[in-house]
C-alpha cells in the first residue's frame, strides 16, 4: 500500500481569498439616460455587470403624463428627477417631502444642465455627492 500524501495549508494559494470582505465603499449603481427614436429613456443599472432595467415612473410622488427628458427645467426633467430619487434613496428611509426636496435640487444642480441631445451614464455616487449626501445608502454606513 502506497503512502498517501495529505495536502497541508502550504499546498494551497490563499492570496485571492477574502475573509470577511468589507462593506462596499462606493455605490456602483447608475442611471443611464438614452435617446430612443427621439424619446428620452431612463434605465436603472444596480451594478456594472447587471442588465439595465427601465426606471419606473413614480406617479405617487410626481403625477404627470410627460415622459423623461433632460436639459431644461420642465415637466419631463422633474418627472425624471422624482423617478431617480425614488430608486437612489430607496433604502434611506426618507419621507416623501424629503424625496421631493432632493428631486427639485437634482433638477437644479444636474438634470437641467445636461445636453438634451446626448446620452449619459450617471453614477449614483456622483448624484448623491451632487446633492450633498453620503454616496452609500443608510444600511451600508457604519455611523448609524
Amino acid at each position: 500500500m502506497a503512502d498517501e500524501k495529505r495536502p497541508t495549508l502550504a499546498d494551497f494559494d490563499f492570496s485571492k481569498v477574502e475573509i470577511n470582505p468589507p462593506k462596499p465603499t462606493e455605490n456602483k449603481a447608475r442611471v443611464l439616460l438614452r435617446i430612443v427614436e427621439g424619446a428620452g429613456v431612463a434605465l436603472w443599472q444596480y451594478s456594472p455587470d447587471s442588465t439595465p432595467e427601465v426606471l419606473i415612473q413614480r406617479g405617487n410622488l410626481y403625477p404627470t403624463f410627460s415622459g423623461y427628458s433632460w436639459g431644461y427645467k420642465g415637466e419631463g426633467c422633474k418627472h425624471l428627477a422624482f423617478a431617480m430619487v425614488s430608486v437612489i434613496y430607496e433604502f434611506d428611509r426618507l419621507e416623501p417631502a424629503e424625496l421631493s426636496e432632493r428631486a427639485y435640487a437634482l433638477v437644479e444642480k444636474l438634470i437641467s444642465g445636461l445636453n438634451s441631445e446626448q446620452p449619459y451614464d450617471l453614477p449614483v455616487a456622483y448624484i448623491r455627492k451632487t446633492l450633498g449626501d453620503h454616496e452609500l445608502p443608510l444600511h451600508y454606513r457604519t455611523e448609524v
